[in-house]
């Protein structure tokens, strides 16, 4: 070996007897750090545990909402269905009224024929009242002509018996 390399040992073995005096306290050091890792391992796993349990029932209490959800949407569609029938009902009676509202300006036209006709009827009745009035003028007059042939009647029937009654007092004179 050379003089250089012989100079380099001492502080190489000065430089290996550090490293190995850092590696016996960063062992130490180490173990000490080995039981607080242990330590929040641990932790971590309780921690876990405690997470996934929370997870556990998060999740069971997410599925009954879930379900809860699921049964008012079922809910919530039949519904719909029944206001889809009743707007389906509602459309059809709009649909009549639609079509009896077209109607009313026919009826509204019908509706002046009924009012000249009613004008002309009134004018009809008035006449026919005057021609009532006329036929009853022309009534009275037949009664009076009735009674005047009643009163006759009954004269000629008292003259006819008058002369019943002569010709009876004749028939008894003669033999």
């Amino acid at each position: 070996m050379s003089d250089k390399q012989m100079q380099f040992l001492p502080q190489l073995h000065q430089a290996i007897t550090e490293i190995d005096t850092e590696l016996t306290l960063e062992q130490k050091n180490n173990q000490h750090s080995n039981d607080r890792t242990h330590f929040y391992r641990q932790l971590a796993q309780l921690s876990l545990i405690a997470f996934v349990f929370f997870l556990i029932f998060e999740g069971v209490t997410l599925s009954r909402h879930i379900q809860s959800l699921a049964d008012d949407m079922v809910l919530m569609y039949q519904q719909f269905g029944e206001m889809s029938d009743e707007m389906h009902e509602m459309t059809g009676n709009v649909s009549k009224m639609e079509a009896n509202v077209r109607t009313i300006p026919v009826m509204a036209s019908e509706m002046g024929l009924i009012v000249t006709s009613m004008k002309q009827m009134h004018q009809n009745m008035t006449q026919m009242r005057s021609d009532v009035v006329i036929m009853e003028g022309d009534l009275n007059q037949i009664t009076v002509g009735m009674n005047e042939m009643n009163s006759r009647f009954s004269h000629l029937n008292h003259t006819v018996n008058f002369i019943d009654y002569n010709v009876h007092a004749m028939s008894k004179t003669v033999p």
